[in-house]
């Protein structure tokens, strides 16, 4: 990997991420889309992938969409927030924050859309292979993009959509350039229920199920 210089301040205003790409207002839009599986990995611990996975989903309903969230890993954060949150079973699903979120992948109704949160991986499960949609999401910081690499290689018969989380701006085109260029930088979020952020990768990977866009 190349050596990293620090750029002059005005390289560095010109990687931020463009305020244009950020959807100012919510549009409702019509789906056609049913059960369509969007599998979102990380190629790290706490790389994010559970907060990329609720906010895409509050992202869809916002947009029109049904969503929902289930949980195909072992670290049990599903059972934290379903706990702090205070939800109540309905079905199968404990609905927070406008998002039924499952345990386990015995859903009960159908939806647009069908999150899966496959937390941290090596090897793609069979749900992340089988997904109509795949989101890999990580650190691409230089001390850690081994991690993605291999991640990467370990996919590379499938189509993903890559995300780097967590990127300083400074760092973003150095980080995309030294790894693959086909990475999109996400925006950073702690708030599971956010429905306004990472529209412009977002929408581009479900702009084939609306209708008359």
């Amino acid at each position: 990997m190349q050596r990293y210089k620090r750029p002059p301040e005005s390289f560095m205003q010109d990687t931020a991420l463009p305020e244009a790409l950020i959807p100012k207002e919510i549009v409702k839009y019509r789906w056609d889309a049913r059960n369509m599986k969007i599998a979102v990995a990380g190629t790290q611990r706490r790389s994010g992938v559970t907060v990329t996975a609720f906010n895409l989903a509050a992202w869809l309903i916002a947009r029109g969409a049904s969503a929902c969230y289930v949980e195909t890993n072992t670290n049990r954060h599903l059972n934290w927030i379903v706990n702090i949150y205070d939800a109540e079973k309905d079905g199968e699903a404990y609905p927070v924050g406008g998002i039924d979120c499952y345990f386990t992948n015995e859903l009960d109704k159908d939806y647009n859309f069908i999150i899966y949160d496959c937390g941290e991986i090596k090897e793609p499960p069979t749900i992340f292979r089988e997904a109509d949609i795949r989101l890999l999401c990580g650190s691409i910081l230089p001390h850690e993009a081994k991690d993605y690499l291999q991640v990467l290689n370990a996919c590379k018969d499938m189509d993903i959509h890559k995300l780097g989380l967590c990127v300083p701006k400074p760092l973003q085109e150095f980080c995309r350039e030294s790894l693959n260029k086909d990475i999109m930088i996400a925006e950073s979020s702690h708030d599971l229920f956010e429905n306004n952020i990472n529209g412009y990768i977002y929408l581009p990977m479900v702009k084939r199920f609306i209708i008359n866009i």
